[in-house]
């Protein structure tokens, strides 16, 4: 009976610690960006935005004129964004 409960509490400190571990590597590339410098002005290529159509993350902030652009990497949409800053 003692070694079946052991069994039991490690299994679920595993399974604790790889849902931890899991949540740290997404919060890890939400945080990821990087810069591509094709244009005059870089575009930022993020994964923290989602996608408004299929809920994808991850896509390119381009810049036109005034207006910022979301491109979704998964599905193409290219939405207008407002910045909250």
């Amino acid at each position: 009976m003692g070694m079946l409960l052991a069994g039991v509490v490690a299994a679920l400190l595993i399974g604790a610690w790889l849902r931890a571990l899991r949540a740290e590597l997404r919060r890890r590339r939400a945080r990821a960006s990087e810069w591509d410098e094709g244009g005059d002005r870089p575009d930022l290529w993020t994964s923290a935005a989602r996608c408004p159509s299929c809920g994808g993350r991850g896509g390119v902030m381009e810049t036109e004129g005034d207006a910022q652009w979301f491109v979704c990497l998964r599905c193409g949409e290219r939405t207008q964004r407002r910045s909250r800053g």
